[in-house]
């Protein structure tokens, strides 16, 4: 019989288990031999793809593992494994694009409504509760620019922030929803109520030339586990006299380097390959197995 702690955690995971299928299984998955395997197989590549691997994937494989069947331990493992995916895995993907310290940059909230009733044109409106987020999440990338400020520049953000400078005015003057050629659902899925995290980064600095600058803004689906929205916001910055301020003009020059670094990008990645290490360390136990059969289930103990 199955331990209370087993029984406990089962019902959290239910869930999981069933969007996997036994039918999903790939039949004659060979292992690879032990001797093709070198020390440069084991080291990321210098330059990795800026993308990791969908979370859905990832919890679809535990799954498969806990529709095998588990032993206690076994089980705790995938729970723990099922927390930090959907905790930390929307962060680990964003430092890996380059957003600049994501965990304490993050803007999550609840959309609510979500799109209009109808279905918008082009994707996303640009009154939709998704273009709010996006402004919310510069905002918040904004209010960690002044607090890195120093203190001579600290001052004027504020002013800015407040509308205190007298004829200056910071505000959005174009949204463009990102279109990609493989057509991801975007509308359905940001149609629906759920929670979601925004995060911001500069995409281009034209401050100089024109009081322009542009933003790149991600939504993540906290439901879905997935992105719901590329958006690129732009920002003017309006002034009496028509040209940028000194001290704007050099701030905007480091906010444009408040980008991920190399450092950032190595820690994600490598956070991210060693859960990805886990799971598989976990489906060696269940389903891949030496011993294991095809009959779903009837492993666990």
């Amino acid at each position: 019989m199955r331990s209370t702690a087993t029984r406990l955690q089962r019902s959290m995971l239910c869930r999981v288990v069933k969007t996997y299928s036994p039918r999903d299984a790939v039949p004659n998955v060979q292992k690879p031999a032990a001797a093709s395997v070198t020390s440069a197989d084991k080291t990321p590549p210098n330059n990795p793809p800026r993308t990791l691997v969908s979370p859905y994937v990832l919890n679809q494989r535990i799954g498969k593992c806990l529709a095998f069947g588990c032993d206690a331990e076994q089980t705790h493992r995938a729970a723990s494994l099922l927390r930090i995916i959907n905790k930390d895995w929307r962060n680990l993907e964003a430092a890996v694009q380059g957003f600049h310290d994501p965990k304490n940059s993050v803007y999550t909230t609840r959309l609510r409504a979500g799109e209009p009733s109808h279905r918008p044109w082009r994707g996303i409106s640009q009154v939709s509760p998704l273009v709010q987020i996006a402004e919310q999440s510069i905002a918040r990338f904004l209010d960690r620019i002044l607090k890195t400020a120093k203190p001579q520049y600290r001052r004027k953000w504020e002013l800015l922030r407040d509308n205190h400078i007298d004829g200056c005015a910071l505000s959005i003057t174009e949204c463009l929803n990102e279109q990609f050629p493989n057509g991801r659902p975007f509308p359905s899925r940001s149609l629906e109520p759920q929670v979601v995290s925004a995060y911001t980064k500069l995409k281009s600095n034209d401050y100089n030339k024109n009081g322009t600058f542009r933003f790149k803004i991600v939504i993540f689906s906290h439901k879905h586990l997935m992105r719901i929205a590329d958006l690129n916001l732009n920002l003017k910055h309006y002034t009496p006299h028509g040209r940028p301020l000194g001290w704007l003009s050099q701030e905007m020059k480091r906010v444009s380097l408040l980008t991920g670094t190399d450092a950032a990008f190595s820690s994600a990645y490598n956070h991210a390959k060693s859960i990805e290490k886990m799971i598989k360390d976990l489906e060696k136990g269940t389903w891949r197995r030496p011993d294991a059969t095809e009959d779903f289930g009837t492993a666990a103990p």
